[in-house]
């Protein structure tokens, strides 16, 4: 995630071009599902968060590998019903994660509030 702050085309292809370079010459690679180049307005997902002009929410691809991985942990827990349920250790761990988001939504409305310099006011009220 690169945001270089600039208002301007311009500027942002020019920062493009010295991340890529300096990719190139550390020679890295950027994985295509994985780079986002481009405004935040358009939104993005980063460490199981989708983050958008709006806010912040859990990705819809987290929340897919969640349901994935509850219905095989449900599976297995039937067949070996004599051990503490795994699924249930693994819910309360990814219910857990996911509330973190209001402390997360917090932290990146406080930071795009101070990034702000043409926005008249900011309202961290909008968070919830």
């Amino acid at each position: 995630m690169f945001d270089p702050g600039s208002p301007t085309r311009w500027r942002l292809r020019k920062a493009v071009k010295a991340v890529n370079e300096m990719l190139g010459a550390l020679r890295l690679e950027k994985h295509p599902d994985k780079t986002f180049i481009g405004r935040i307005e358009k939104g993005f997902d980063f460490l199981g968060f989708y983050f958008s002009r709006s806010g912040l929410r859990v990705a819809m691809a987290t929340v897919e590998r969640f349901v994935e991985r509850a219905a095989r942990l449900y599976e297995q827990d039937r067949e070996a019903s004599l051990s503490p349920s795994r699924l249930g250790m693994y819910v309360r761990r990814w219910v857990g994660w996911a509330k973190s988001l209001n402390e997360l939504q917090t932290v990146f409305w406080e930071q795009r509030c101070r990034n702000a310099t043409q926005t008249p006011r900011c309202d961290l009220s909008a968070t919830n």
